[in-house]
Formats: C-alpha cells, sequence, structure tokens
C-alpha cells in the first residue's frame, strides 16, 4: 500500500502465508473493510499506524525514504505518525530524524511542515528537541529561502 501510495490493495495480495483466514477474522472485526476484490484499513490513519511500527524496524531514515520515491501529499500521515513513535521509542532518534528532515534541501515543504507541526504539538518539548530547533535556525538552510 505505502510503494503504491494507495489505499487500498487487491485481496489476492494476501494470499499468501496463509493469511486468508486472517483476512476474515479482521473484517468481521471491521479492522480491514472489503470493497469487491479489495481490501483496505477502516481508516487512513490506521494505515498510518500500522505503517509506522512496521517502519520503526527498518534500517532506514525517513530522508532515505521519502527521496527513494515521489513525495506526495500521502506521505504526510506516514511522516507524522513515524515521528509519533519514534519520540515515544527512540527520543535521540526522534531529534535526529526531525534535523535531517528539516535541513535537506531534497524534502519538500509540505513534509517539512508535517516536522514543524509535529514540534509545534509537543506538550513538553525537551531540551534535545529545543536544542534542535536551535540548531536549524542557526544553519538557515537554503531551501527555507521560499518560505
Amino acid at each position: 500500500m505505502s510503494n503504491r501510495q494507495q489505499l487500498f490493495v487487491p485481496d489476492s495480495v494476501l494470499d499468501t502465508d496463509d493469511l486468508a483466514a486472517s483476512v476474515k477474522v479482521l473484517v468481521s472485526e471491521n479492522v480491514l473493510v472489503r470493497d469487491g476484490r479489495k481490501l483496505a484499513f477502516f481508516h487512513e490513519s490506521f494505515f498510518d499506524y500500522a505503517f509506522a511500527r512496521n517502519w520503526l524496524g527498518r534500517n532506514e531514515n525517513l530522508v532515505e525514504f521519502l527521496t527513494g520515491a515521489e513525495q506526495e501529499l500521502f506521505r504526510r500521515g506516514q511522516v507524522r505518525q513515524v515521528l509519533d513513535h519514534l519520540r515515544e521509542q527512540d527520543e535521540e532518534r526522534f531529534v535526529e530524524e526531525v534535523e535531517a528532515l528539516l535541513i535537506a534541501p531534497s524534502i519538500r515543504y509540505h513534509l517539512k511542515e508535517v516536522v514543524l507541526a509535529v514540534l509545534r504539538g509537543l506538550p513538553d518539548p525537551t531540551p534535545a528537541e529545543w536544542a534542535v530547533v536551535a540548531r536549524v535556525l542557526d544553519t538557515r538552510p537554503r531551501s527555507w529561502s521560499s518560505w
């Protein structure tokens, strides 16, 4: 779903690894929704949540992930969920990812705006989070000149 940037998949995708029984249970519990031969999560934000939990196990940073494909609007929810999970589970990596996203000239504005929204919404910013904001402001990224 993420690679295709679509919120549904053909139900045949889940025919492997004996997932048919699991699909039936997930549909009966309304976690997955069936529309003909297509399956989707019950809500886009649940897809983003599931994606983020899976993504944390990857050995990849967000800049690599985002620059490896088109940076469409579809990616905003994924970035928000990954950052929310990182902040809860690995503060050091959260700060690294935030800084990398904000200073990378290859990251599109609408995704940087998501990062800033996540920072704005922090109820209790840590000293490390304040420090990353100061570092980013001090670097005055050229990509910010159009903001």
